[in-house]
C-alpha cells in the first residue's frame, strides 16, 4: 500500500473531528499500527462487511475474526485486546472522583469496568464514612449468565482498604439488568455479614451493555420488598 495513502489517513485524525470521519476510516487507521504494508482499508472493509459495526467486530469471537481474508493471529488479538485498553482508559480518568455521593456516580465510574465483557464479573467499590472512593477490585469472573462470589473476598478487600463501605457490581452480558433471584439472595447474604463486621453494604449495581440499575433505589422505590429494606442505612 502506497506510503502517502497512510500519511494522508493520519493528517486526517489531526485535522478533522475524528467524530466526523466515517467508521471504515478510523478502523483503517487502527489496523495501520498492526498491519505493515498492506491494504488496510481492504481489510476494514471486510471487517464491516462481516461484522457490521467496530462494535460488533470487537465483540466477535477470536475465531470468527481469524476467519476474515488478511485477519491472523496478531490483528484478531490486537482486536480483542480493544476493550481492555478502553477500560484502562477510562478507568484512569474516572477513579479521580473523591466522594461517590449517589448511584449516578457509582455508576459512572463502574461502567468502563464492563467495557466488552461477555462473561459475568464482580467488582466491589470501597469507601470510607465520608463516601470517598478508596479502591475498586475485581473480585470474581463466571460465564455468560453466572458468576460465584465469597462474602470472604470483599470482607478482604475492605480490610485491605480500611472501608466502611462498599458497593457491590457485577454485569449481565447481552441480557438485561434486573437482579435475578440468586442477585437477591447474594446481596441479603453480604449485607447481614457486612453488618455484623460494622460495615455497610451501600449499594449493589447491576449493569446490562447499556444501562444498570442500583438495588437500592429499586427499593426505596417500593419496587422489591425482599428483605434488603435496610440495604444503605448502616442498620436494621
Amino acid at each position: 500500500m502506497a506510503v502517502g495513502h497512510r500519511d494522508r489517513v493520519r493528517k486526517r485524525f489531526q485535522t478533522d473531528d475524528i467524530n466526523e470521519l466515517p467508521e471504515v476510516t478510523i478502523l483503517e487507521a487502527y489496523l495501520h499500527s498492526i498491519v505493515r504494508r498492506k491494504d488496510t482499508r481492504a481489510l476494514a472493509d471486510r471487517l464491516l462487511e462481516e461484522f457490521g459495526s467496530f462494535a460488533q467486530i470487537v465483540d466477535a469471537p477470536i475465531e470468527s475474526l481469524m476467519e476474515v481474508k488478511g485477519v491472523g493471529e496478531t490483528v484478531a488479538s490486537q482486536i480483542k485486546m480493544l476493550p481492555a485498553y478502553m477500560r484502562l482508559y477510562m478507568r484512569g480518568k474516572l477513579m479521580c472522583h473523591e466522594i461517590i455521593s449517589n448511584e449516578d456516580e457509582a455508576g459512572e465510574v463502574l461502567t468502563p469496568y464492563f467495557i466488552g465483557e461477555t462473561n459475568e464479573v464482580v467488582y466491589a467499590m470501597y469507601l470510607n464514612n465520608m463516601g470517598k472512593l478508596l479502591g475498586c477490585d475485581r473480585l470474581a469472573e463466571g460465564s455468560e449468565n453466572a458468576v460465584a462470589l465469597t462474602v470472604r473476598k470483599v470482607l478482604a478487600g475492605a480490610l485491605k482498604y480500611h472501608a466502611t463501605g462498599v458497593i457491590l457490581a457485577h454485569n449481565h452480558p447481552g441480557g438485561n439488568a434486573l437482579p435475578s433471584a440468586a442477585d437477591i439472595e447474594l446481596t441479603k447474604k453480604l449485607q447481614d455479614v457486612l453488618f455484623e463486621s460494622n460495615l455497610t453494604l451501600v449499594d449493589h449495581l447491576i449493569f446490562d451493555d447499556v444501562d444498570f440499575i442500583a438495588l437500592r433505589t429499586c427499593i426505596e422505590h417500593g419496587i422489591w420488598s425482599s428483605g434488603l429494606d435496610y440495604l444503605g442505612n448502616g442498620a436494621r
